[in-house]
């Protein structure tokens, strides 16, 4: 699988654009990309939502399996979810004192691994806002199976 670095190629500030997805961001919330992901957190500084994209090495070989993926993130079976149109899996953990909201999702072309993250004594506290978010994300037409 290729780990692309994700490029910032929109001009308005409120929405986040890949070359493999979009997705609007609120005023109150801080875009900060790393090497392989793109991390979103909201200005008080609650929780973290962190995309990562990757991509099949080719169209012969496919994605990789969301099922197999998503086991090796989570330490709890997930249920069957879809994010951005795209079908995987979904599931809430605590993991080495946060509290974690995991998806995983794909097709044959690209993989996305979504998180949320924040400390335990704040989980439930920006659900609606992570979810209105991640209503918003879009995959490329490209990429769509």
């Amino acid at each position: 699988m290729n780990k692309p670095t994700n490029e910032f190629t929109g001009e308005d500030d409120s929405v986040l654009e890949t070359d493999w997805w979009v997705v609007d961001i609120p005023p109150e919330w801080i875009v900060e990309q790393e090497d392989d992901s793109v991390l979103i957190g909201d200005a008080d500084g609650v929780g973290v939502i962190e995309i990562s994209t990757l991509l099949a090495e080719s169209a012969d070989t496919g994605g990789p399996d969301t099922e197999a993926l998503f086991s090796q993130l989570s330490p709890v079976p997930g249920r069957a979810t879809q994010l951005a149109g795209l079908p995987g899996l979904y599931a809430t953990f605590e993991d080495d004192d946060q509290h974690v909201r995991q998806w995983c999702v794909g097709n044959s072309k690209l993989v996305l691994v979504v998180s949320y993250c924040c400390d335990p004594d704040d989980a439930g506290m920006d659900d609606s806002a992570v979810d209105a978010i991640l209503d918003t994300l879009s995959i490329a037409t490209a990429l769509l199976d």
